[in-house]
């Protein structure tokens, strides 16, 4: 029998770590969902928009991602997720540098009505934070709302949760008090203007692992 370098067998005993927590973690979410289904609510066009969009987060996003995590799922009324990610989130700086939270934890909310209007692009999506969060695009109080911008009618969810990810992680943000996108906190961004080093604050993908908290301050404690 061939012996493996420490190294080598270290790596697969994470490998393998990891993915029966993913395994854990789909079945909780899976769980999480039929509850939610049982309990949904509304005309059947609602509950099937509902039913579908809910099934798409949990499948394609936060099932596959190592990163992601259901926190609720509700379907009663209005369809309401609130999810964490493990990811760089900037808060107010200290002097000309941020300090950094290392999870979001964002909530989401659909209206029936916006399947058929265009919702408000700071109605669907916000921040849950104990410190305000340091965004050109999120407005300064606890239940932070995020401004995505120009969203038309029926905005499947699982774009909104990655145009939440990539604005947050200024991947994808706006400048410019002027522009449409929607900027609520003009001094953020006049601070980013000044301080381009913070853009992006990651590269990763949603998808994709990420380094962590201590690799982000490492990189901009200079």
């Amino acid at each position: 029998m061939t012996n493996l370098p420490k190294n080598s067998r270290e790596s697969r005993i994470q490998a393998a770590q990891a993915r029966e927590e993913a395994a854990a973690q789909a079945r909780v979410h899976r769980i999480m969902l039929d509850q939610a289904l049982q309990e949904n609510g509304g005309s059947k066009p609602w509950q099937s928009w509902k039913a579908s969009q809910a099934e798409e987060v949990v499948e394609d996003l936060a099932n596959p991602s190592p990163r992601m995590e259901m926190v609720s799922i509700q379907l009663e009324g209005d369809l309401s997720l609130i999810y964490k990610i493990q990811m760089p989130v900037p808060l107010a700086p200290r002097g000309h540098l941020l300090d950094f939270s290392g999870v979001a934890v964002f909530h989401l909310t659909y209206r029936e009505s916006w399947r058929w209007e265009n919702p408000p692009g700071w109605g669907p999506l916000g921040i849950f934070s104990r410190r305000p969060v340091w965004h050109p695009n999120v407005s300064l109080e606890h239940r932070g709302v995020i401004c995505l911008g120009a969203l038309p009618p029926s905005t499947r969810l699982k774009e909104i949760v990655l145009l939440g990810y990539y604005a947050l992680t200024l991947q994808e943000t706006v400048l410019d008090e002027l522009n449409p996108g929607g900027v609520l906190n003009p001094e953020a961004c006049d601070f980013y203007r000044s301080h381009p080093e913070y853009i992006p604050l990651c590269r990763e993908g949603l998808l994709e692992p990420w380094k962590g908290l201590q690799e982000v301050e490492r990189r901009f404690s200079r």
